[in-house]
């Protein structure tokens, strides 16, 4: 799944959430898209291998950072899933980050050396990352 640039940035999407499509293998999100988004959810895709999310996407204040407690990105259960790369000021105004039951996760990028705020609230959780948790 590729989505361009300044895309889904209508007020009526606040949810991210495509399990429907269980054969996703990888997502590619460009800059400044879905602000008014407030749950991301990456749950229970079994084929997922890599996401990558652009600049100031998924946040509504795009040159700092702000924060909203019904804001949260999830990425759980993806057993495949081992890059997640997320750019600057994306998530900049997101209180909670959750990654869980994602054993094949081995390389996470948030935010670039260029500098820039993600999930500035929110503490990075890290559970049962094993095979042997699933």
């Amino acid at each position: 799944l590729v989505i361009g640039d300044n895309k889904c940035n209508d007020p009526s999407i606040t949810v991210f959430d495509l399990r429907k499509y269980q054969k996703l293998q990888r997502v590619r999100i460009g800059n400044d898209c879905f602000m008014y988004v407030k749950r991301v959810n990456f749950i229970g895709f079994p084929e997922l291998v890599d996401i990558h999310i652009g600049k100031r996407s998924f946040t509504e204040n795009k040159t700092g950072w702000g924060g909203d407690p019904a804001r949260i990105f999830f990425l759980r259960g993806c057993p495949k899933v081992d890059t997640l790369y997320i750019d600057s000021l994306s998530f900049s105004d997101y209180y909670s980050c959750i990654i869980e039951d994602d054993p094949s996760l081995a390389y996470i990028t948030i935010g670039t050396s260029q500098g820039g705020t993600n999930f500035p609230f929110a503490p990075l959780e890290l559970k049962r990352m094993t095979l042997d948790s699933l």
